[in-house]
């Protein structure tokens, strides 16, 4: 009969190695050898984090390497943006669109709401986003690699309905982003056709800029003959107040001193400019965070705007509070790895036409050739 009884040896034996040795329960438990080799390891990472250290810090700025001149003026400005959400009225929103200036209602208080109650179905929702990458410089002409992804999400699952690549040639990356996007709404449209869904999720306006192509237009048209909602969140807006502030800075800090937790902002336009293709709020969703965002939503009804940001509560992320899961994960999955554009960039140089346009002598250095040669130059 084995003789399981632990003595007081024992207990002290296998503190000293958690004390002393740092070592995981693995380890431990493994043979002399290898528990060695963990520990040389283990003492060898712990030199070289500081030898990091150590180096990075050697030529890093001071704090009082800063002018003090700079810190009045940054103060004196954050200064000024408490003062003027103290007041009632904060002035008046302007978007502006190339060289027209869209302005909106004056500020009031009155236009903040509480958010509705969270609703009790969770929706059936298609998230779409897409990113690019440029591959290949080739001097006055770059080639773009683009992801998209689109997911579908019912509560219970989380089902991939479309990923792929494609290609773009584009003179600079504003150009190569507004062909992205009409990729991504066409794809968007074809995708309605064979999903249910109650509302379709965007990670941008929902707004047709002069120089965008038709595609959100008209992704607009086929989201109402199937009666669903279009939902366009952005991260950032360009919506300042008549100083040049963003507006979301100010409403935060508004709607902070009045004591909201959860808070949306309408009506921000009178009437929606031709440009708009949906109704335009910035909304809090979250008590738990700091996080404002411009929410678009067609139809531009009332009822719809409620239906919307009900939706997106009922969405949230428990690890990302204030943001709806569905457009989070497709985010992350539309992030364009390194071995796809090894891939890409492999398969573009393979085609001998190409190999001797970018061999030849008319061509500007690319990137890539930049970027390996700084490695060994220092």
């Amino acid at each position: 009969m084995l003789n399981l009884t632990i003595t007081q040896y024992d207990i002290d034996k296998r503190l000293w190695y958690q004390q002393n040795v740092m070592v995981t329960d693995f380890s431990y438990n493994a043979r002399p050898r290898l528990r060695t080799a963990i520990f040389i390891c283990q003492r060898m990472i712990t030199i070289l984090g500081y030898i990091v250290v150590v180096i990075m810090t050697r030529n890093k700025v001071k704090l009082h390497d800063l002018p003090t001149r700079d810190i009045d003026r940054v103060l004196q400005r954050l200064r000024l943006s408490l003062i003027r959400a103290s007041r009632a009225s904060g002035g008046i929103p302007l978007l502006r669109v190339g060289r027209e200036v869209i302005r909106g209602l004056p500020l009031r208080d009155e236009n903040f709401k509480v958010l509705p109650f969270r609703s009790s179905r969770v929706p059936k929702v298609l998230a779409v986003d897409s990113s690019i990458k440029c591959i290949l410089d080739l001097g006055g002409l770059k080639v773009y690699l683009v992801k998209i992804v689109a997911l579908y999400f019912d509560g219970s699952k989380t089902e991939i309905a479309f990923r792929g690549l494609r290609l773009i040639v584009a003179n600079n990356r504003g150009e190569a982003l507004r062909q992205a996007l009409f990729m991504e709404s066409d794809i968007t449209r074809e995708l309605l056709n064979s999903w249910k869904t109650d509302a379709v999720l965007l990670d941008q306006c929902l707004m047709e800029l002069p120089e965008r192509p038709r595609g959100l237009r008209l992704l607009v048209q086929a989201v109402s003959k199937s009666r669903t909602l279009l939902i366009g969140i952005s991260k950032s807006s360009s919506i300042t107040l008549e100083d040049g502030s963003p507006l979301i800075s100010y409403l935060m800090l508004r709607a902070l001193m009045l004591g909201y937790r959860t808070w949306y902002y309408h009506p921000i336009f009178d009437r929606l400019h031709n440009l708009m293709l949906g109704e335009v709020t910035i909304s809090k969703l979250s008590p738990k965070v700091w996080y404002t965002f411009r929410v678009d939503v067609y139809p531009p009804e009332g009822r719809a705007l409620e239906c919307a940001l009900s939706m997106i509560q009922s969405l949230e992320d428990p690890a990302f509070p204030g943001y709806p899961y569905p457009l989070l994960r497709a985010h992350k999955e539309a992030k364009i790895r390194g071995y796809e554009v090894y891939l890409a960039r492999s398969t573009l140089l393979a085609q001998p036409s190409l190999r001797r346009l970018v061999e030849g002598e008319a061509t500007a250095f690319r990137r890539v050739e930049l970027e390996s040669r700084g490695r060994y130059m220092g």
